[in-house]
């Protein structure tokens, strides 16, 4: 073999390696661009279309059945996928949980409104009886309760956002006066893509709490 054949060998056996190297290469990307992705869910605040002069407190109660058994975290969100669709968990920019920053972006939605809201943290692991309690040490404050039945996105070539949302209202003596809710899911479970999930969750808490029967019992 000549010297010249020698290198072009070589040179061919060493592009043959870059060859292989170039879809882990591009795995690795992908995947560095999906591990630690986070949302800040505490800026997807309603737009409250009416006013009231009553006090309101918020509490917001994570239901979703893989935090309430242990499965993921509270700040648990969605995953994010990498180059081989390589699934990664997402969780909260503010590393609290999801019902944490949802609680303030709705407390911050009714003060844009001009109400006077405050907040109280509730945990996953809270009865109803406990709820209540926490709730009820603002007196004469209407209350709010939003209940996370289901919140989370899947990311790949698209965004999947899928949410389950339920909001009572309570009176000052603690009587349930106002129920509503607002989900995108459906039956089959169909896939409900979003260009944004800070837009899709300020779409959705502020269709959830400008419910008319909401609405109407704060006002």
């Amino acid at each position: 073999m000549s010297n010249i054949q020698g290198k072009h060998k070589a040179l061919c056996n060493n592009f043959s390696i870059m060859l292989l190297f170039i879809p882990v290469f591009l795995s690795g990307c992908g995947a560095h661009s999906a591990i630690n992705r986070t949302e800040n869910y505490i800026n997807a605040w309603p737009n409250i279309t009416y006013t009231s002069n009553k006090n309101i407190v918020i509490g917001v109660i994570d239901k979703r059945p893989y935090i309430v058994n242990g499965n993921n975290k509270p700040s648990y969100i969605g995953l994010m996928r990498g180059g081989f669709n390589n699934p990664w968990y997402m969780n909260t920019e503010s590393g609290k949980p999801l019902a944490d920053d949802l609680v303030e972006a709705a407390a911050s939605g009714f003060k844009n409104a001009g109400i006077n809201a405050e907040h109280v943290k509730l945990t996953f692991d809270m009865d109803q009886q406990t709820i209540n309690n926490n709730l009820v040490l603002k007196k004469s404050y209407k209350k709010v309760l939003i209940k996370i039945n289901e919140w989370q996105s899947d990311t790949y070539q698209n965004t999947v956002f899928l949410y389950d949302l339920t909001a009572e209202v309570y009176n000052e003596e603690g009587a349930m006066v106002a129920e509503g809710t607002e989900k995108n899911i459906n039956e089959n479970r169909e896939k409900q893509t979003v260009v944004s999930p800070i837009e899709a969750s300020r779409s959705a808490l502020s269709k959830l709490l400008n419910n008319k029967e909401i609405m109407a019992a704060l006002q």
